[in-house]
């Protein structure tokens, strides 16, 4: 089952047609391209309606679940909306601007109806494929939307001190997620590509968690299986900034890594208010740089904000995702010797509330996280 949701706004119909196709071949599962193309309307359509006669209107603060679950060849779209009057389908004139959205969706579907839910009602729509979709080996990634495979033992160890004998990981999936989508990559083209399914990987977290530092474990890990591995910040524009503006003011950096949390938390809010996609467009350019050098490389970002995650997946990126509790996420940071620490409540660190492919529980040592690293180099390298 893949699912999404999305703001309840008439400009969400194309998004949601860009990320049902994402999502699709995300999740293995390949279509010809009039079977895409007509699943794109269907979904656009009930997205639409959802909208329209579900909400009476944009209502950006009411977010629509979008479910696709495909069982055998045939592929089950739904959307649920808050109101639970069910659509009723109308003859449109040759002059009415409205009227065919349940007309069109009969015509590309096989069946569709609506039922009622305590809190409105799911609009759904079913269509046989013809081609035979490639569905992913059950020991595959895990497709953005289902549950996600924790790369995880529970561990009751304190932070700092090794977890006594080997724990392996236990794929428990859960359905809720709080904190962190892509087209798929292009066919292999070699052997090493074929070795990698995962060929751009974003790992995110709040702060503290742990991402950068599982990041540069994951990394050497990959590097020793004998892959090129390019690692860059979504973020670096802003540290570059922050540079500049601390030798401006007559004060020295002890280090690239140095953070001013509330200068970055600003630089990062006032860069998107003036341009949404500054930060995304220039990792865009290095991400298809570094590919264009190395077409085999294995890119990865450690520092994915909820304001980057769709451009992040429309450049095909994986996501996992790293965990740890407040409380050991404040002793780390502490540790870190910010110059300020950054807001986490500051709209630059809004809560990622996507699937990931993997969800690793940073809650024990380096050396255990070290051995989670090496679990996840050897998933994403089957």
């Amino acid at each position: 089952m893949i699912t999404f949701s999305l703001p309840a706004e008439t400009r969400s119909a194309g998004q949601a047609r860009r990320k049902v196709a994402a999502e699709l071949a995300a999740s293995g599962v390949h279509l010809g391209q009039d079977e895409e193309d007509d699943i794109k309307v269907v979904v656009s359509e009930l997205l639409g309606n959802a909208v329209q006669h579900g909400c009476g209107g944009d209502r950006p603060d009411i977010q629509l679940p979008v479910e696709l679950l495909l069982t055998d060849d045939v592929l089950r779209m739904s959307v649920t909306d808050p109101t639970a009057v069910l659509p009723l389908a109308r003859t449109a004139g040759n002059e009415d601007e409205c009227g065919r959205g349940l007309q069109l969706v009969a015509a590309l579907t096989t069946a569709h109806g609506a039922e009622q839910l305590d809190t409105g009602k799911r609009v759904w729509a079913e269509m046989k494929l013809t081609n035979t979709p490639v569905r992913p080996r059950p020991d595959a990634a895990t497709a953005v939307g289902e549950a996600p495979r924790p790369l995880v033992a529970r561990f009751s160890a304190p932070a700092g001190h090794q977890a006594s004998g080997h724990c392996a990981p236990a794929f428990s999936p859960s359905t809720t997620y709080a904190d962190d989508h892509p087209p798929s990559s292009p066919a292999p083209t070699s052997e090493k590509r074929t070795r990698t399914e995962m060929r751009r990987i974003a790992t995110y977290g709040r702060p503290g968690a742990g991402k950068s530092t599982l990041t540069g474990m994951l990394q050497e890990q990959l590097t020793s299986r004998g892959l090129t591995v390019v690692r860059i910040r979504l973020a670096e524009p802003l540290y570059a900034l922050q540079g500049t503006i601390y030798h401006t003011a007559g004060r020295k950096l002890t280090g690239a890594e140095q953070q001013d949390g509330q200068l970055l938390n600003a630089l990062g809010a006032h860069l998107r208010r003036i341009n949404p996609t500054a930060l995304t467009d220039a990792f865009a350019n290095k991400v298809n740089a570094a590919v264009k050098q190395e077409p085999d490389a294995v890119v990865l970002c450690d520092d994915a904000r909820a304001a980057d995650i769709d451009a992040l997946h429309d450049l095909g990126f994986s996501f996992v995702q790293v965990w740890a509790p407040d409380d050991l996420r404040a002793h780390r940071k502490a540790r870190r010797g910010d110059l300020t620490p950054g807001d986490e409540n500051h709209p630059t660190e809004a809560a990622i509330t996507i699937t990931p492919q993997y969800r690793v529980e940073n809650t024990g040592s380096l050396e255990m996280l070290r051995v989670r690293a090496a679990e996840l180099a050897a998933e994403v390298t089957r």
